[in-house]
């Protein structure tokens, strides 16, 4: 019963919940432009399976090597080999699992404990995939030995993972570097990776390492761990590479950054979020890639900074300016409190100039008894005396005039002092009001996510009476939703509609519009139930559509299937609730 197509298999499978499994896979290959799956069809247990069986579904494989191995798969025919839930795939030794046919496909069955997967057992054990267009659904590799060496080892192009992609390190049981891709694995797509750790084992180096290959796609990934190198490395110069929904969690203390890239490398960067144990280098800086909305982080509950280099005028520059200007005005403030300091210790000494003067007239005073003595005991001209006495008792006056002048100035001093602690006061609050306004400017900017439709076709699941999510929402938003067309959007009989909105209201963004050469054409922009203009005021820009967490934005097709037609997806909103977020799928 070998070389089974997947139609005539699936029609065998008796269990209505595995033929919706396998219809899920087949449509996921669909989308992603990988599939149908048109060929044979295999299927492998190892508890349940024989090297001598034929492969069918009640007559299993015992390994998928097995199906390798024996030819059973055609190169360049779309066949498909399928790990039934439980199975474990053991390798051995280098390339004990060869994926060695052009155009196959291996799916993993199962969730949890009963997930299929392979077990590496020697340090050297290796998966080599040397044929190009080999796609995995719902890979998981876990390490059954310490010191595993590229477990992993992609050397063709068109590689493609897709689905829960795992690597799971077990208790002391670690891989230096878990999946290796060399200078052949132009166009290699991973669409999903997750790598989780465990305590002990060998000194990790890398989860993924590319080397100069070219057009490489990683999205969807997550890791965590201590890396001495970094948790995704590029060891040669990529070109034009997609790293895209990246969270990396770098917790070796070296520092080590998430990214390794080295000089040249080029392509894009968006939503990829970096936090390193200490430091502030998330990427190595000599490449050329562009950065889209990517963070980085190295204090726990801190704070994010931008990646990348900030654009003079954009809102964290604005927000940059109006922080300098508050440190000014705290420069400002201090100073002035330095200068109130100084006028007290001015204060302090005409208080203390003013005693000397006391002193002096005091001294004055008594030179002038003394010379009333004199006159008194000497006979001496008695006229001169008086005159000499009257000048001493002028300079005294002098004296009390300059006391009092001086006690003017003091009580000046004082209301100076005053005005300088209201002045103080109310720099103070003008640095309150700046900072409110930093707050509230930060709160109200729309943040917008985009998503290019490619092929609106029936082949993409564009059918009569389909609902097609294209974005992701998590949290409460506040959103607006627009698109234009890059090529015409057209159906069957001229009478095929779409609309933009939820599962739960189809048209809430974009009301429903037929689609005709007319109406949705080339450069046209699409924005209400009419369409047919090339721009137009958004009729919900004023009040926006409210979307709670965990609703899809979707396209629903109307009364006829899509043919063709390609289009940008605009959608402008506002996070209302913590972590908002829209992201496109």
């Amino acid at each position: 019963m070998g070389n089974q197509t997947f139609v005539e298999t699936e029609s065998r499978v008796r269990s209505p919940k595995l033929r919706g499994v396998l219809d899920d896979f087949n449509t996921m290959l669909s989308m992603a432009g990988l599939g149908p799956i048109t060929g044979n069809l295999f299927f492998v247990d190892s508890g349940d399976g024989a090297s001598s069986s034929p492969g069918t579904f009640d007559r299993p494989y015992d390994q998928i090597e097995t199906a390798f191995a024996k030819d059973a798969l055609v190169a360049s025919n779309g066949d498909c080999v399928v790990a039934k839930p439980g199975h474990i795939e053991t390798v051995g030794a280098a390339g004990g699992l060869n994926a060695d046919k052009i155009g196959a496909t291996v799916i993993f069955l199962g969730n949890g404990s009963n997930r299929a997967y392979v077990n590496y057992t020697t340090a050297g054990a290796s998966m080599k995939v040397d044929a190009a267009n080999i796609t995995f659904v719902n890979f998981m590799g876990v390490a059954g030995i310490n010191s595993l060496t590229g477990p992993l080892d992609i050397n063709a192009a068109d590689c493609t993972f897709l689905g829960d992609t795992q690597w799971r390190d077990a208790a002391s049981k670690n891989a230096i570097d878990v999946l290796i891709a060399d200078a052949n694995a132009d166009r290699l797509r991973i669409y999903g990776w997750r790598h989780i750790p465990a305590s002990g084992g060998v000194q990790k180096q890398s989860s993924i390492q590319v080397a100069g290959a070219n057009n490489v796609e990683l999205v969807g990934i997550r890791i965590a761990g201590d890396f001495a190198t970094a948790p995704i490395a590029n060891g040669t110069a990529w070109v034009d590479v997609l790293l895209d929904d990246i969270i990396i969690d770098s917790q070796n203390t070296g520092p080590v950054p998430g990214i390794v890239l080295q000089s040249g490398s080029s392509g894009a960067a968006r939503n990829v979020n970096i936090r390193v144990a200490s430091g502030t280098t998330y990427l190595t800086a000599a490449n050329d890639m562009q950065f889209f909305g990517c963070f980085g982080a190295s204090t726990d509950a801190g704070g994010w900074e931008p990646i990348g280099t900030a654009i003079a005028g954009s809102i964290e520059a604005v927000v940059t300016t109006i922080a300098a200007g508050v440190t000014a005005l705290d420069t400002a403030v201090s100073a002035v409190a330095v200068d109130v300091s100084s006028v007290a210790v001015d204060v302090s000494n005409v208080s203390g100039e003013v005693a000397a003067v006391q002193t002096n007239m005091t001294s004055a005073l008594a030179l002038v008894t003394a010379l009333d003595t004199a006159v008194s005991a000497v006979t001496v001209d008695v006229s001169a005396v008086a005159a000499a006495v009257s000048t001493l008792q002028g300079d005294a006056t002098g004296i009390a005039t300059g006391v009092t002048a001086l006690d003017t100035a003091v009580s000046a001093l004082a209301v100076d002092v005053s005005a300088v602690a209201v002045d103080v006061s109310t720099v103070s609050g003008v640095v309150s009001t700046l900072q409110g306004d930093v707050t509230t400017l930060l709160a109200g900017v729309p943040l917008t996510v985009t998503r290019n439709i490619a092929a609106m076709t029936t082949g993409a699941g564009y059918l009569s009476g389909a609902t097609v999510s294209q974005f992701s929402v998590a949290g409460d938003v506040l959103c607006w939703g627009m698109g234009t067309i890059v090529s015409s959007v057209s159906g069957v009989g001229g009478s095929a509609t779409v609309s933009l909105g939820t599962l739960s209201a189809v048209s809430a963004l974009i009301p429903t519009v037929t689609c005709t050469s007319a109406i949705l054409t080339a450069g046209f922009a699409w924005y209400d139930g009419v369409g047919g203009f090339a721009a137009g005021a958004l009729p919900n820009e004023g009040a926006g559509v409210l979307i709670a967490g965990g609703a899809n934005i979707c396209i629903t097709c109307g009364p006829a299937h899509l043919l063709k037609g390609n289009m940008n997806l605009y959608i402008r909103y506002v996070p209302l609730s913590a972590g908002a977020t829209i992201t496109a799928l």
